[in-house]
């Protein structure tokens, strides 16, 4: 199994999400394509109602502690509640636009801090 799917399975399994997306980013950092060490993701689930934005990614990343902890270089993570992401999913397509469309999505739906 590789690492992306080692990020999915942990993810999935911590906070059974209605979406999930993770991309290796890797190639975008001076990486060789597929060389697993840069990677972002975006987590939709019902879990993080009235959670926030850092008890959210707190979460994650404790999730992900084994992969963090030398693995993977760089990680991002965009976290939403169902009520935000409703309806929303054409702001956020896959990478490379990722960022500027998260920007575009948060600017309409903030996210409670």
């Amino acid at each position: 199994m590789d690492l992306k799917q080692q990020i999915e399975q942990k993810l999935i399994k911590a906070f059974d999400p209605v979406h999930l997306e993770v991309i290796d980013e890797s190639h975008e950092h001076k990486m060789p394509r597929g060389s697993q060490t840069n990677f972002s993701a975006v987590v939709v689930s019902e879990y993080y109602l009235g959670k926030s934005r850092h008890e959210r990614h707190t979460k994650v990343y404790r999730a992900l502690l084994k992969e963090l902890d030398g693995l993977i270089k760089t990680f991002t993570v965009r976290t939403y509640d169902t009520r935000q992401w409703q309806g929303r999913e054409c702001f956020l397509p896959s990478a490379p636009n990722m960022a500027v469309a998260t920007q575009e999505f948060e600017a309409v739906h903030p996210t409670t801090e």
